[in-house]
């Protein structure tokens, strides 16, 4: 029955490509030295669907195949083919997420449930912070290089989130090879989107390279006087001066004037139990557009450093401030009263800032002991921030959904209301031995997290701490099966 709730607009776009590729720089280091470039980096696949390796699940480069954990991979490819709008839509086919919580009605909200429990989202490996009961910030999807959905408990490597796991997005960082894309698209309800992207070299010895990404969309819904719209840019730019030195710093602004349509309403409404007023208008709104408008403006600057001293050991820290503000204004349907004619509705006005920092810093270290393997990681990251959420509700007031006049008709007068504040800070060190002999695995995990949370009361001064410290591990062994649909892992 769902088909019933969600739009499905006819969609035609258009897009204009073109790729360059530029000739490989010579490096005069000895033949024995390797250093990862661009054409190494497991989320920089272009081309195709499938994907053979993962770094999410592990924090460092491995096979799928051997690695002790489902983890499903989407690449920039099936991105756009789906296309997915949005987070939410690209998770869509994934096992074992729901992905589209709140339904189908818009792009601008991602919750997505992992085997029964909230999902964690991550960018660049850090995570993407937000004031609980509130919208916080949405990662676009024209952004992204690849999604990894890991399955399952990951507090081994992540530290404190759901039993469900986490997903993690990798953003579209500068390359040398030189590309220029721009897409129109148009479909029903308005829906028209314009967004660009292109990323190449700024001089000759490709020491210098730039990515400039951004896009505006706007759309109704097949709800009446609904709308979203959205307005990003995102440059950023790489210096590497070294073939084994980079440093990327990656801003993006985006502005959204309107969220979209997330109300509801009780299953006799819409025919799906029976009722003896019969079924509302589905294309009806039954809110109050004068006083339903959400928005969200979000920023952020981020830092990605990664220097490979040696073939044997690699230095990474990925740093980022955010500074997402949301403003809810909405009236939501709550259910029937006399005899199932009249709906219930509540007003609700709540606006919220969230500033936050992340910090992720990584040592890799290869080496051999005999005939095995070893990928050693210790890591240490931070995540502190300032949570601020205001909120006022009305008492419920009653419409007549079946008569002239279907909407709430009254001006919201707000009773209730709470105003809080939040400072937290997080840390957590792990480390993490893959042990690789022959077609055997062996990963070893451990972590330590430490956490405090401040919460101020704004309307009555009372403050409250809470000081949390916790020790996570885990054991993963894998046997990998070669055959010619499962090539070896190395």
């Amino acid at each position: 029955m769902r088909r019933l709730l969600s739009s499905y607009p006819v969609v035609i776009t258009s897009v204009f490509s073109a790729s360059l590729l530029s000739a490989p720089s010579v490096s005069a280091e000895p033949d024995d030295v390797v250093y990862v470039t661009a054409a190494d980096d497991v989320h920089y696949e272009p081309h195709g669907y499938g994907a053979l390796r993962q770094s999410s699940a592990t924090k460092g480069s491995a096979a799928l195949a051997e690695t002790p954990q489902f983890v499903s991979v989407i690449r920039r490819d099936q991105l756009d083919t789906l296309p997915a709008e949005s987070l939410s839509k690209a998770l869509r086919y994934s096992a074992g997420v729901a992905s589209e919580k709140f339904g189908g009605f818009g792009n601008s909200i991602d919750f997505s449930k992992m085997r029964g429990f909230d999902a964690d989202y991550y960018l660049d490996s850090l995570r993407v912070a937000g004031n609980s009961g509130s919208w916080g910030a949405q990662i676009d999807s024209w952004l992204l290089e690849s999604v990894e959905a890991v399955h399952g408990p990951s507090s081994a490597l992540y530290g404190q989130g759901g039993a469900g796991g986490v997903i993690n997005m990798q953003s579209r960082l500068p390359r040398a090879e030189e590309s220029h894309q721009i897409q129109f698209q148009s479909g029903n309800y308005d829906n028209n989107a314009l967004r660009f992207d292109s990323t190449g070299a700024l001089n000759e010895d490709e020491t210098w390279l730039y990515r400039m990404t951004g896009s505006a969309a706007s759309s109704g819904s097949q709800i009446e006087n609904t709308k979203q719209s959205r307005y990003l840019i995102a440059p950023s730019i790489t210096w590497q001066p070294l073939n084994n030195l980079s440093w990327t710093v990656a801003g993006v602004y985006q502005h959204d004037p309107y969220v979209g349509y997330y109300n509801t309403l009780p299953a006799a409404a819409l025919g799906l139990l029976p009722s003896p007023y019969g079924s509302l208008d589905r294309h009806r709104n039954y809110s109050n557009p004068d006083h339903e408008k959400s928005g969200r403006t979000q920023q952020s600057i981020t830092s990605l450093v990664s220097w490979q001293v040696s073939y044997s050991l690699t230095l990474k820290q990925n740093l980022r401030y955010a500074d997402v503000k949301t403003h809810i204004r909405r009236d939501f349907t709550r259910g029937f009263v006399q005899d199932n004619r009249l709906l219930t509705a509540v007003y609700q006005d709540s606006p919220s800032r969230a500033r936050t920092l992340a910090a992720h810093n990584q040592l890799i270290y290869k080496t051999l002991t005999g005939p095995v393997s070893h990928e050693i990681l210790t890591g240490f990251d931070l995540q502190t921030g300032k949570l601020d959420k205001d909120w006022s509700g009305s008492q419920t007031v009653t419409f007549d959904p079946y008569g002239s006049h279907y909407r709430p008709q009254f001006t919201p007068h707000m009773t209730s209301s709470t105003s809080t504040g939040q400072t937290y800070r997080r840390y957590g060190v792990y480390m993490q031995d893959h042990l690789r002999w022959q077609q055997w695995s062996l990963i070893l995990s451990g972590r330590y997290d430490d956490s405090s949370l401040k919460t101020t009361n704004n309307l009555s001064g009372t403050t409250q701490n809470s000081d949390t410290s916790v020790y996570s591990h885990r054991a993963g062994l894998t046997y990998t099966f070669t055959s010619p649909n499962n090539p070896s892992p190395e």
